[in-house]
């Protein structure tokens, strides 16, 4: 044993070791980190539906004050999943 558990276990089932996609700090950093957690999300929803997810909802709502702000940083156009 020993290591990284969370790379262990991303090794016993198959699945790639996570890799650090953003890097930032303060608000800038912060809306960077927000928008790319909906970008990926939207991803995951479009090329495997529903089944799965992590997230039971989308990571920045609809009706988040700061939402172009943080899907400007990570520049993408919010799509808002619904089930």
């Amino acid at each position: 044993m020993g290591g990284n558990p969370l790379k262990e276990g991303f090794d016993k089932d198959g699945l790639p070791e996570p890799v650090v996609g953003t890097r930032g700090s303060g608000v800038n950093g912060k809306a960077l980190a927000r928008g790319t957690e909906q970008k990926i999300f939207q991803e995951n929803i479009d090329k495997f539906g529903w089944d799965g997810q992590a997230n039971a909802q989308n990571p920045v709502g609809p009706s988040n004050g700061s939402i172009d702000k943080y899907m400007d940083a990570a520049g993408v156009k919010y799509d808002h999943k619904t089930r």
